[in-house]
């Protein structure tokens, strides 16, 4: 239902991310080039407003691309949790983080030690 429905989006703002990415690191190495040739402080104040504004746009676009995860019975599945795995590590959080968030959403956290009763 998601999915049908925004797709045409989502790949539009991936390609658009895509596209932010290389300019980025174009500009990384541009900025390399110029750091071999220059003092570097010339090279700081030329390039760092260009960078700070693509890592600006690039982070915008992951806000953008935020994609439901799988819920109720089906996310308590391998499938499931193997999938909502998949979208958040997509979305650019670390792997870690996303299989916590997953096996959050299936209910399966970590659990908690037992504690003896007197």
């Amino acid at each position: 239902m998601f999915f049908s429905r925004h797709r045409e989006a989502i790949t539009q703002l991936q390609t658009e991310m895509h596209v932010l990415k290389v300019a980025h690191l174009n500009l990384l190495s541009d900025m390399e080039k110029l750091r071999r040739e220059t003092k570097p402080s010339v090279v700081f104040s030329m390039l760092y407003p260009q960078i700070e504004h693509m890592e600006n746009e690039i982070s915008k676009i992951r806000e953008d691309i935020k994609v439901p995860l799988i819920k109720g019975l089906k996310a308590k599945t391998s499938a499931g949790k193997k999938a909502n795995i998949k979208k958040e590590i997509k979305a650019g959080k670390p792997q870690d983080q996303a299989v916590a968030i997953a096996m959050s959403v299936a209910g399966e956290g970590k659990k908690k030690k037992a504690t003896k009763k007197k």
